[in-house]
């Protein structure tokens, strides 16, 4: 025991004698004051948890490794810092232990933190900027976020004002690219929004969406170019290429193609594949269903309803429920116009009744529903139909269950003739103010002349009913003197 304490003592004495000390060399480096090596061995480390580590007092330079981030820290005096996300850099392959109170990704001034790829811009985040993708956003703004190639690159200042626009986002390549005065825009899909003008709370999606879009404002447009030409506010369009060359206001469109030629009519609303997509102009249209449409005519059609698939409609303020196969029209109810006398005026007891009535030709028909079609989408002319130049074989290529109906009912070509013959401004056949139009029958409407025919024959029987009693009562009268004249005779005989 006596010699043990002698060899410490020793080596402590030259251990405070010695310049530097080596353990498992005989000639530690001179610049170490300890240099220990070895091929099987290392240091160990005090080890603890987070607890006892931060419970020790601070002291710059001491290490420990604590078990319970699994990682080395150490002490700078005024806090523990862990040597894992202590570097100048975070590390590739992730990191633990983070102290957000502590450690981010990002800058320390007010500079923006830049992303390149091979060299070349790729992406910048600044207060109130996200841009992301080459060349995306190069202008000064707040509240923007660009994600994609060019996307709001070209972005210039704001009306009175030395940024460039506001709460815009971008998304996509080229998307919001040459945003001037913009503000509350998202652009999503490649050159969506491209040049976008004093757009104001747009929302776009879809590639080239509103990508001409000047002076539009408060858009809602989905799908790939749908208002790719379109300058229209207040407009919600859903469906590609819908809405493609709008320049109208509070316009709402669902389906692919729906609308898409309409220039500057307003209030329309279509629903359905190429919904309305023959209008070129007209306000407050209505069209719900695959194809329904305005016919393709030249004049301003507006409050006109197409409802049903293929569905045309020929006239302003008309309705027009399905397409030529349309046979039936069924409700458990029934039909009612408004009738209130409190609404009406001009009143005249000038219907004409059995006139009119008695130069009516109730007939049977079929009808070749395709050639209506057909002149309803311009395939056949307004002149062929009034010459018969028709091809004979033309009714082989019509729908065979429609035109196999037999139906009854009148010319409206020889209605419309009857009233003009009778002077009776009758409201019931529509006669067409174009010739893209056709005649139409309201039958509801003969039901007021009939009930002023049957007026008039009720007159006409009780004028003889009078007549017939009349004649009765001198026929009796006759009767009597009659048998008066033959007892006298019998009389007269006797003697």
């Amino acid at each position: 025991m006596k010699h043990a304490v002698t060899a410490i003592v020793l080596c402590i004495s030259m251990g405070i004698q010695a310049q530097n000390v080596g353990i498992g060399t005989s000639s530690p480096n001179a610049n170490a004051k300890l240099d220990i090596t070895a091929t099987d061995k290392g240091v160990l480390i005090p080890r603890m948890d987070s607890v006892h580590r931060k419970a020790i007092p601070g002291t710059i330079g001491l290490l420990v490794y604590d078990s319970t981030t699994k990682s080395f820290w150490y002490n700078n005096g005024a806090a523990w810092q862990n040597m894992a996300i202590s570097a100048p850099g975070w590390s590739l392959t992730g990191n633990s232990g983070i102290d957000t109170s502590v450690n981010f990704l990002g800058t320390t001034d007010d500079q923006p933190l830049i992303f390149k790829v091979n060299n070349e811009p790729a992406g910048k985040i600044k207060f109130g900027l996200v841009s992301i993708g080459t060349s995306a956003y190069s202008g000064e703004a707040t509240q923007i976020v660009a994600i994609g190639g060019g996307a709001l690159s070209h972005n210039l200042p704001f009306s009175n004002s030395t940024i460039g626009g506001f709460a815009n986002t971008a998304i996509g390549e080229a998307s919001l690219y040459s945003s001037i005065n913009s503000q509350d825009a998202t652009a999503v899909g490649a050159f969506s929004l491209n040049r976008s003008i004093n757009c104001t709370g747009c929302t776009v999606m879809g590639s080239q969406a509103m990508s001409n879009n000047v002076s539009g404002h408060k858009n809602t447009v989905m799908g790939a170019y749908a208002m790719s030409q379109g300058n229209g506010s207040s407009n919600t369009c859903i469906g590609s290429d819908a809405l493609a060359g709008l320049s109208g206001d509070e316009n709402t469109v669902v389906g692919a193609s729906g609308m898409n030629n309409l220039g500057t009519g307003s209030h329309n609303t279509a629903v359905g594949f190429q919904a309305m997509s023959n209008v070129l102009s007209g306000t407050n249209n209505t069209s719900i269903g695959y194809k329904a449409d305005l016919s393709a005519i030249s004049t301003v059609i507006s409050n006109a309803t197409a409802i049903g698939a293929n569905a045309k409609v020929d006239a302003s303020n008309k309705i027009r429920l399905g397409d030529e196969n349309v046979t039936v029209v069924e409700s458990n109810g029934v039909f009612n116009t408004v009738s209130d006398g409190r609404f009406k005026y001009n009143i005249h007891e000038n219907v004409k009744g059995l006139d009119f009535i008695m130069q009516l030709r109730p007939v049977t028909y079929q009808f070749d529903a395709k050639k209506q079609e057909d002149f309803t989408k311009g395939i056949i002319s307004a002149a062929q139909l009034n010459s018969h130049a028709i091809p004979a074989a033309y009714n082989e290529h019509a729908y065979n269950e429609n035109n196999g109906i037999k139906r009854t009912g009148f010319i409206a070509q020889e209605v419309e003739a009857a009233a003009q013959k009778t002077g009776f401004d009758f409201d019931g056949v529509k006669i067409p103010a174009t010739d893209k139009q056709y005649y139409s029958l309201s039958y509801a409407s003969f039901v007021v002349p009939l009930v002023k025919a049957m007026q008039e024959q009720q007159q006409v029987i009780d004028t003889l009913k009078k007549q017939n009693e009349l004649l009765q009562q001198q026929n009796e009268l006759a009767q009597q003197q009659n048998e008066m004249i033959i007892k006298r005779l019998k009389a007269l005989e006797k003697k």
